[in-house]
């Protein structure tokens, strides 16, 4: 239990030691817009997909494949309150040698929102909600957009923004949540809401024109068995070769605690499950 709760908890000391460095110039106020949308050829590793909790990695396999990916984002500022909205989509399928049908390679796609007032910048109380899922679910049928997980949370947040050339990010955030999984093929055990206390860190820099990384953890415990927390991470690197060529360094790991009511013989408890991305193709930015 206690080894779980490190992670989760370290946010609001890290929130602490952050603080106590002057506050970076505000960014510039008004709508910012940014997005890019690709083709890739793609390689995928992963390990423990079958068995693994997390929808987006149990729905990789290893192999060579075409991805189309879609990512954009649209930010507020004005004064005291900022506003984010992040979309990411990944879609790749394969064709094995020697077979007649493509085969669903990458399925990802995720929405988040958060909504912030700073009462003393860089100190800000936050509401935000989210939304992870697939394009098409497992087989046979293959439902659209399930399973799912839609999230939602309030608390304190410490968010700081240009602290390096080009133009980057650190946000910290910690609070109370809610998280529920949908999906036919689900059971009613694993539909139920979930209450608990979240963790948030995430850096993103645009080192320049041609470099632009991040890295990302989320943690989940809940209220009533704080022994069941989850972890996710994800990081990304994308290098721009010219115009319109690029190659990106993807990385998706998660790890989920066996709770205290688990059904006896329920799998992905208590095991790192991951997915690592390499890909190269055309793109485009704005």
């Amino acid at each position: 239990m206690h080894r779980h709760l490190i992670l989760l908890l370290a946010a609001p000391a890290a929130v602490a030691l952050a603080a106590a460095e002057p506050a970076p110039p505000p960014p510039p106020e008004g709508w910012t817009s940014d997005g890019k949308v690709g083709a890739f050829l793609s390689s995928v590793v992963n390990k423990d997909a079958q068995t693994s909790r997390d929808p987006s990695i149990a729905g990789s396999t290893e192999t060579v494949a075409y991805r189309l990916a879609l990512e954009a984002g649209l930010d507020y500022r004005a004064g005291k309150l900022s506003f984010d909205q992040d979309l990411l989509g990944k879609y790749g399928r394969k064709k094995d040698e020697g077979e007649a049908e493509w085969i669903e390679d990458t399925d990802e796609v995720r929405y988040d929102a958060v909504a912030r007032y700073a009462f003393h910048a860089p100190h800000n109380v936050y509401l935000r909600g989210g939304w992870e899922s697939v394009f098409t679910g497992p087989e046979p049928e293959e439902h659209p957009f399930e399973p799912g997980l839609l999230k939602a949370g309030a608390g304190y947040a410490l968010l700081m923004e240009n602290l390096l050339p080009e133009k980057d990010k650190l946000e910290l955030r910690v609070g109370p949540a809610l998280r529920k999984r949908y999906g036919r093929d689900l059971t009613d055990y694993e539909k139920e809401t979930e209450t608990g206390l979240e963790g948030f860190a995430r850096y993103e820099r645009t080192h320049n024109a041609a470099l632009r990384y991040f890295a990302q953890y989320e943690a989940f415990a809940e209220f009533e068995d704080f022994a069941h927390v989850t972890h996710l991470v994800t990081a990304g690197l994308t290098a721009q070769f010219a115009t319109y060529l690029s190659a990106e360094l993807g990385l998706r790991a998660y790890y989920e605690s066996e709770p205290d009511d688990a059904p006896v013989g329920e799998t992905g408890y208590d095991e790192w499950s991951l997915r690592q991305d390499t890909v190269v193709g055309l793109t485009y930015t704005w």
